[in-house]
Order: C-alpha cells, then structure tokens, then sequence
C-alpha cells in the first residue's frame, strides 16, 4: 500500500471518528438534561430531536467517503480504459441521459464523439453521490454497486436501516406518535456505529486491493 492509499483511508477513519464522538456526546448530553430538569416532556423531545441527527450521521458518513475516495481515484489520474466499466459509468453517468428518446443520426453522431472524447481521456469523476436523501437499503446497495462491494456483508443491516429511516422521515415530516426511549436511541447509536465501521471496512479493502482499475486478462 503506497503512502497515497494510507492517506485516504486516514482520512476516512478521521470522518468516521468524529462521527462516532459526537454520537457519543448526544447520549452524554441526555444524561445532563435528565439530571437536571427530570422532566419527561423535556426528555421526549430531546429523544425525539436525536434520532434524525443520528439519521444524519450515517448519510454523512456514506455522501463524505464517497467525495474522499472520489477525489483519491481523480488524483491518481487513471484512463478511461483503466478503470472499471462502473466507476467509468459512474464518472459518466449523466451522458448517458441523451440516449433516452429517440434521437436524429446527427444526435447519435455527437454522442459517438463525445463518448471517444472520453475514453481518450483520465478519469474525471464530478459532483457528489446522490442517497435521494433517504438512504434506505435499496439505495444503499445501489451506491455500494458503484464500488463492486459485496452486499451480503451488509444484508443483516437491512431491516434496522429501513426502520431508522422510516422513523427519521416521521419526524421530520412532524409526526407526534413516536415515543422514544433512552434504550432506542443507544440502541440506535450501536447500529449506525456498526454500519459506519463495516463500511470503512469495505471501503478500506477496495481501496488497498485497488478496486478501481480493471483487472487486466
């Protein structure tokens, strides 16, 4: 592993460090509010206000280490005909919307040129990854496509993702029947922390084992 793999997995562990000490510090910061109010009001909306921050967390964590390995795949400046076929539909994605409809044989010719310009090109890949901010598991196994990652290592998550999700939308949308605990919020912390560090995991394990390039026959 040469020093420019070690860089962006530190800084992928750094994104997910923070992330975790800050979770951390929404279970310390319950412990001063019921302390020092106990009041069950107060407690509910506290609890209730938390859970789309975790939500929030998570989505962090997959939009941030999708941009740093991004921008580490841009850096390395690899050609078109080095990568895979998905990172290189991926960095292309939105040229293929002009082949939607039907097209004139001029049309299809200035597809066919830009679509050469490309493959004489490095890699270029733009903008940032798209969790339909509902980053449910379909999606998620979608994004995980992009890197070739095996999805069985995550199909125990599946349920619980899509729970959290569920009820993060309820309360954004200002939904009152949620009651939450203190137990479903450190629950819920636990879950969010196992699925950040299996996907570091991953990501890790792509980056050293140079998941990126094309496997030459």
């Amino acid at each position: 592993m040469d020093t420019r793999e070690e860089r962006i997995i530190n800084e992928l562990e750094a994104e997910r460090d923070w992330r975790i000490k800050e979770l951390k510090n929404i279970k310390l910061l319950f412990r001063d509010i019921d302390f020092n109010l106990q009041n069950d009001e107060y407690n509910n909306i506290y609890l209730k206000m938390t859970l789309p921050m975790i939500y929030a967390h998570w989505e962090g964590y997959v939009v941030e280490s999708y941009r740093l390995i991004f921008e580490f795949i841009n850096r390395i400046n690899l050609s078109s005909n080095e990568v895979t076929y998905k990172i290189l539909t991926y960095a292309n994605n939105k040229s293929y919307n002009s082949l939607k409809g039907k097209h004139s044989f001029e049309q299809k010719c200035k597809f066919t040129e830009n679509f050469l310009s490309v493959m004489k090109s490095n890699i270029k890949i733009s903008g940032k990854i798209d969790t339909k901010s509902n980053l449910k598991f379909e999606v998620f196994i979608a994004l995980l496509n992009i890197f070739n990652i095996d999805v069985s290592n995550f199909n125990e998550f599946k349920f619980e993702l899509d729970k959290l999700v569920n009820i993060r939308n309820s309360i954004a949308h200002g939904e009152n029947s949620y009651i939450l605990s203190y137990n479903d919020i450190e629950r819920y912390i636990e879950f969010v922390t196992k699925l950040m560090d299996r996907l570091l995991i991953e990501e890790a394990k792509f980056i050293e084992e140079k998941g990126f390039k094309i496997v030459a026959n």
